[in-house]
Parts: structure tokens; sequence; C-alpha cells
């Protein structure tokens, strides 16, 4: 989702990190879901991105709501 908020921008990951004060091979980690980022790392990234925390949830909902659909022709009502 990370790198869905970032390409919009223009943002490498190097300049992400370098604005947000984190390694630039953490962003990396992040946008793969590797690691897992604290509010502040959270609110640092927000900021050099100028997203606000309600499109960031806004995200987190799309994102959510998505992975729990389930596929065409693969869902309970499938066989109706």
């Amino acid at each position: 989702m990370l790198a869905a908020l970032r390409r919009p921008t223009g943002l490498s990951q190097e300049r992400l990190a370098f604005q947000a004060g984190i390694d630039r091979t953490f962003v990396g980690q992040l946008e793969r879901g590797t690691k897992w980022p604290t509010l502040e790392t959270v609110w640092r990234i927000l900021h050099a991105l100028d997203v606000g925390w309600d499109a960031f949830g806004a995200a987190l909902a799309e994102r959510s709501e998505l992975q729990r659909r389930p596929a065409p022709g693969r869902g309970w009502r499938a066989g109706l």
C-alpha cells in the first residue's frame, strides 16, 4: 500500500526515506510487507508524502475490502 501512496507523488524510495528521516532499505521492506512501522514512522512517512491520516485510513479500508472480496466465480454464491 505504501508504494500506491508513494508512486503518484513521483518520489523515489530513496527520496521518501530522506524526507521521512528513515533508511531507504526500510522503505523497500515496508513496501514489500516484510517490516512493520511504528506509528511515529507512519506519521513521518505520511508527512513526507503530504498525506493526511484520513486519506491513509481510506486507503487501508479500501485495501482491506479488496482482500475480503472473493474472486469472480469463487464466492459463496458461485453455484447459484
